[in-house]
């Protein structure tokens, strides 16, 4: 009788992937494409093919900003797979990328004034998806750890 009682007792723990809501599921398929499909940019980048990708830096393919860019898509990919993947910790590194993105898209947001002088402030639609996502890692933090891990 305990033996039958403890699996009804599992079957109404949820799992971890079905506390993440549909919005966050479909960013995590986008980055675990869009991670590695940049990476494969860059380097096609250092063989000397040019995309003429705004994003890029022209001259340069080692530029600061390049090189951030890069680093931030497969941190989101990391991210990502880790909350697909139903990893323990991925919750936490998902706060730790959240506050990375949202002091980054701050300073390109803040970037121009501090250049030219001039007060045009544009505001980052990444920061209008972030804030949202930051939100529902909080509200999930204290259910991640006791979720049942994929199977």
């Amino acid at each position: 009788m305990n033996i039958i009682d403890s699996n009804l007792e599992l079957t109404n723990i949820d799992r971890r992937r079905s506390l993440l809501p549909w919005w966050t599921v479909m960013f995590c398929w986008i980055f675990l494409v869009l991670g590695p499909t940049i990476l494969v940019l860059y380097l096609l980048r250092l063989l000397g093919v040019d995309f003429g990708i705004q994003a890029f830096d022209n001259y340069n393919p080692n530029a600061f900003t390049d090189i951030f860019f890069i680093w931030i898509f497969m941190f989101k990919s990391v991210v990502a797979l880790s909350l697909w993947t139903e990893k323990s910790w991925a919750v936490t590194i998902a706060f730790v990328e959240a506050w990375i993105s949202l002091v980054a898209y701050l300073a390109l947001m803040l970037y121009p004034i501090i250049e030219t002088g001039q007060y045009s402030l544009t505001v980052r639609w990444e920061l209008l998806l972030l804030l949202p996502h930051m939100q529902n890692m909080y509200k999930i933090k204290n259910s991640w750890p006791q979720a049942l891990a994929g199977e």
